[in-house]
């Protein structure tokens, strides 16, 4: 009998592995829905990304090793910016969907610990996240550009965005981890793995910013236009995100 209640159990988990989650009542095991914490759509998202990743790694290897290595090496990130060709713009591009696609989960995970009355938990809402950080991410780029229109800084404006998008596709990479990694947690681990992501964000967020600072050193800029930069383009828009969430 036990034999036979086994096999039915694990014949269902295994035809509908996303599906079904075991649960002790009791001393009695009940099988029960398991979309509330593996949706399908996280599953596929899940293979969509790594099959981006592997093509990613197939196409650009040495790229993605220079890469990690100019987060921490500013004459690593000075180099590529200096060597940048245009046959990495396949590269530059889906590493950009990366970033947009890792970076929404962790966005969806924001919003239903903070925000759950919003809109619930779905596929719905990641692809909310995903819209908005694919709006926010460019509208910040057409202000740099016009910024670097107005004030005759073009070269300097585009080295700039050089680091900011490398520090994005860093970010995507590194953020790969915990963010699927939430799905499949709860209660502590949860809490420390949404301050792992955040961590992940901010630490190449503070080196592009330095390194936007060093740029306008660099070429004389006034000290006023540093600042009216750091309030409008960087911290500002932290201070909205943490209103809306919190």
């Amino acid at each position: 009998m036990a034999f036979f209640i086994f096999y039915n159990i694990t014949k269902i988990i295994f035809e509908n592995p996303v599906q079904y989650i075991l649960q002790l009542n009791n001393g009695g095991v009940n099988i029960i829905p398991n979309s509330q914490f593996i949706p399908d759509w996280v599953v596929i998202l899940l293979i969509v990304i790594l099959i981006l990743f592997a093509i990613i790694r197939t196409i650009s290897g040495k790229y993605l090793w220079s890469l990690f290595q100019s987060a921490f090496n500013n004459q690593t990130a000075s180099r590529m910016y200096r060597e940048r060709i245009s046959s990495r713009n396949l590269t530059i591009v889906l590493l950009d969907i990366l970033y947009y696609s890792v970076l929404a989960i962790y966005l969806y995970h924001l919003f239903t610990t903070f925000e759950k009355n919003i809109i619930p938990p779905g596929i719905s809402l990641y692809f909310i996240s995903f819209t908005l950080i694919i709006v926010y991410v460019n509208a910040k780029k057409i202000l740099y550009n016009l910024s670097g229109y107005l004030f005759r800084c073009n070269e300097e404006i585009s080295e700039y965005l050089f680091y900011k998008t490398s520090g994005n596709h860093i970010t995507g990479l590194f953020l790969l981890i915990p963010a699927f990694s939430l799905f499949f947690s709860s209660g502590l681990l949860f809490n420390i793995l949404l301050i792992a992501g955040l961590i992940t964000i901010i630490i190449p967020s503070v080196t592009n910013t330095f390194r936007g600072v060093l740029i306008v050193f660099k070429k004389d800029f006034s000290i006023y236009y540093l600042i009216l930069y750091l309030c409008t383009l960087e911290i500002l828009p932290l201070f909205i995100v943490w209103k809306i969430l919190w």
